[in-house]
């Protein structure tokens, strides 16, 4: 966790670094949680498949939301009279189509290889694609939905407190 921090607050310093690591974090630990729980509602066996699932989407839902701040980012240096609101949404919009179509690419694999492992009763299969395919769902919404809003509010949040502080030294 203090890694993934560590890497999005020194990629991402021009858009507030920790706040940016900080917000992906959380994303990740909503993938994984999500995952955790469908995997327990499935019953199904938490194993060395189940770690290959929590770091595959631990991958993909952390690339999802390095693309929307990469973005954000862009868009500050091209905007910058735009809000912290203004820059979360246009970035959003612009990134959505990829976001889409590569969760949907994948998610069909996904189930494709649950339908198979279902009609030859490979469970080895089936305990990894059924958390792969939630996964893939929860990380696309996070990343969008999640990580960039939480990003938003972390900002708004400073911003009062400091305006606060500056009203209680005068």
């Amino acid at each position: 966790g203090a890694l993934v921090v560590l890497y999005i607050g020194l990629r991402f310093r021009k858009i507030g670094g920790v706040s940016a690591g900080v917000t992906a974090l959380i994303a990740l630990l909503h993938d994984i949680a999500i995952t955790l729980v469908f995997t327990i509602i499935f019953r199904l066996e938490i194993d060395s498949n189940f770690i290959a699932v929590v770091l595959t989407i631990f991958g993909y839902s952390l690339n999802d939301t390095i693309v929307v701040y990469d973005r954000i980012r862009e868009n500050q240096r091209l905007y910058p009279a735009m809000t912290k609101a203004e820059l979360v949404n246009a970035s959003v919009n612009q990134t959505l189509g990829r976001t889409i179509t590569t969760s949907v690419v994948t998610l069909v694999a996904m189930i494709a290889i649950i339908v198979v492992a279902e009609l030859f009763g490979l469970t080895s299969l089936r305990t990894f694609a059924i958390p792969m395919a939630v996964g893939i769902i929860s990380g696309s919404y996070s990343s969008v939905l999640l990580a960039s809003p939480l990003w938003v509010h972390w900002h708004a949040f400073a911003a009062a407190h400091l305006a606060k502080n500056k009203k209680k030294g005068k």
